[in-house]
């Protein structure tokens, strides 16, 4: 249950824009509740659905084809709503923050700037246990065949991004030195029943990047925690997802949840004058490597060029 106004004239002003992107197993319904809160406290909130990455399709899974087409649909909807002929005038083009959940938050970790370099990967396997998702037979061949891919050539970051907030992104394991490229300014969260696996890589996530990021840990949420109420349909078919927890807890997560992300929010987008800068991403070309030296004339051969001049 949506309650919206169809067709009827924005509120006059530019405001900050938010893209929210749902996990695998979403749409872009999934946080319609939210995405109205957040509207509400005055942003303009765009929820794409991943055609090939979501509850409908999840054939890309542990591709790099699963963030490659979420970071062009990131990019292509930005580009599409700045372009609209009535929503690009509610919307300040300096003010775009980005909001992911699972391998949505990974997506905003890649739109900042992160690289993926799969240093961590094997080192993660080995320590993991028999219900990491990532490490079993299945997951391990498609993460080998992504990191096959890399390193990337051209970075994915997208400069008009300034913030972003996280919720348990996913893939963690493939970021290390590359972390270092991203600049936005970062809210990581942490749904500590969400499985063990991605909770406890984003807290340690979080420990790494130290002041370059907010932390908040959801100790009782799980990912069913933070959805929009299921309709009854599909709690019906769902229970596990839509009734993991009920609806009071639901209420009290996702307040949680809300406070800090409109604190985030609104620190960095609720005006002009604390924007971040982004600097430009990197070159990755690679670089062409140089042209062996010739070696040195031997004491025979300088002889021998002599003897010819005479």
């Amino acid at each position: 249950r949506v309650e919206a106004a169809r067709n009827s004239e924005a509120v006059a002003g530019r405001f900050p824009l938010i893209v929210l992107s749902h996990p695998s197993a979403g749409t872009r319904f999934s946080y319609h509740d939210t995405a109205a809160w957040l509207a509400e406290h005055g942003f303009v909130v765009a929820a794409p659905t991943h055609a090939r990455d979501c509850m409908r399709n999840m054939e890309q899974l542990h591709t790099w084809q699963q963030f490659a087409g979420r970071l062009k649909d990131a990019g292509a909807l930005i580009d599409q709503l700045l372009r609209h002929e009535k929503l690009g005038k509610s919307i300040d083009p300096q003010r775009i923050g980005f909001l992911g959940f699972g391998a949505g938050g990974t997506t905003g970790l890649l739109l900042g700037g992160a690289l993926p370099d799969c240093e961590r990967l094997d080192a993660h396997c080995a320590a993991a246990s028999p219900q990491d998702p990532y490490c079993n037979s299945w997951a391990r061949r498609q993460l080998v065949k992504l990191c096959n891919k890399l390193p990337l050539t051209v970075s994915p970051a997208d400069t008009r991004i300034k913030v972003v907030a996280a919720v348990n992104p996913t893939h963690l394991m493939l970021f290390d030195a590359g972390l270092r490229w991203f600049h936005p300014r970062l809210l990581l969260v942490s749904a500590a029943q969400d499985g063990d696996t991605d909770s406890r890589l984003t807290e340690e996530l979080a420990r790494r990047m130290g002041q370059r990021a907010r932390f908040l840990k959801l100790p009782d949420a799980d990912g069913g925690a933070l959805l929009a109420p299921c309709p009854p349909s599909l709690a019906e078919e769902l229970p596990e997802l839509c009734l993991s927890v009920t609806p009071q807890e639901r209420l009290r997560q996702q307040e949680l949840l809300r406070q800090e992300l409109l604190a985030f929010f609104l620190h960095w987008l609720g005006s002009s004058e604390n924007i971040p800068v982004i600097p430009a991403p990197p070159d990755l070309t690679p670089k062409p490597e140089p042209a062996p030296a010739a070696a040195a004339p031997t004491a025979k051969e300088t002889g021998k060029a002599r003897r010819k001049r005479r």
